[in-house]
């Protein structure tokens, strides 16, 4: 399934792996940062997309891909998340600063995106990703099944 850049926190995330297919004409989410999900799935690493390449359709691949995919270019350098939503998040954070309302510390985790600071699960997180776990289990068994069905 293709990748795509998190339109908040700038990570590599899959479509079939998050709500990118049914989210309309709102932000590409990774299921880190959509509401709905508010867990990482686990699949594979979180990671910045520093270092892919977007295609004209939002989709991102690696440097090595890029040959193997050309018929789907060209391709742009994806932008790094700073300069991109994260600016725009950092906004709250640094006028509760400049007030007084929170320290340098409380306003520099604000404007951290997830992927780089990883605070212990909670046991509701737990649950979160049991649940997206499973819902993703049944999904894969229902594939399983159509395709024997069919075959």
């Amino acid at each position: 399934m293709p990748l795509f850049r998190c339109d908040k926190c700038g990570c590599v995330e899959n479509t079939a792996l998050s709500n990118y297919w049914s989210r309309g004409d709102g932000p590409a989410l990774c299921s880190g940062c959509d509401p709905d999900i508010a867990a990482w799935h686990g699949e594979f690493d979180q990671k910045p997309a520093d270092g892919y390449y977007q295609d004209k359709n939002g989709f991102i691949y690696a440097a090595d891909e890029l040959e193997r995919f050309k018929h789907l270019g060209p391709f742009a350098p994806v932008v790094a998340a700073e300069r991109t939503i994260a600016a725009v998040d950092a906004a709250p954070a640094l006028a509760m600063l400049s007030i007084g309302l929170i320290d340098r510390a409380a306003a520099e985790a604000m404007m951290t995106p997830h992927w780089q600071a990883a605070p212990a699960p909670t046991d509701a997180d737990r649950r979160r990703l049991a649940a997206a776990e499973e819902k993703r289990n049944r999904r894969a068994a229902k594939r399983r099944a159509a395709t024997e069905r069919s075959a």
